[in-house]
Formats: structure tokens, C-alpha cells, sequence
């Protein structure tokens, strides 16, 4: 879900301040550009809220597409 060639090509023009991605169950990723209004706080609730309604999480981390790497952002809390 997280291939270079997908955000570095085919996304690319849909995350043009840089994508925020988050992969929190199984066959579901969620993303937003970075500049999108109340983008990150909103990513965060909604991984937060699958997490606390599912046993089968995978991930409460959110990335950062930056220079052609992903980076994962540090807990919020």
C-alpha cells in the first residue's frame, strides 16, 4: 500500500503538499494531503476510532511522504 511508485506517480497529483497515510486494519488505508485542513487531527481521531472498535489493528501510526521516503510521525502524545 505504501509502494513508491503509487505516491510518487499515480497519487502524486492528489497529495501535491505531500501525503499523511495511515494503514490501521487490513485491507484499509486512509490518507489526506498534508495542507488539508484539519487533515492530521482527523486522521489520527479516525485510526484512533477503528483501533478502539476492532481487534485486528495494525497500525495507530501515521507517515509523512517526505524526499521519496515515508517517515513515521511521533505520537501525539
Amino acid at each position: 500500500m505504501l509502494l513508491d511508485e503509487v505516491w510518487d506517480a499515480q497519487l502524486a497529483d492528489q497529495t501535491p503538499g505531500g501525503a499523511l497515510v495511515a494503514v490501521p486494519q487490513p485491507g484499509m488505508l486512509l490518507y489526506c494531503d498534508v495542507a488539508a485542513p484539519r487533515g492530521l487531527p482527523e486522521l489520527r481521531a479516525r485510526v484512533a476510532q477503528l483501533a478502539a472498535g476492532s481487534s485486528d489493528t495494525l497500525s495507530r501510526q501515521v507517515f509523512y511522504r517526505s524526499r521519496g521516503a515515508w517517515e513515521a510521525l511521533p505520537d501525539r502524545s
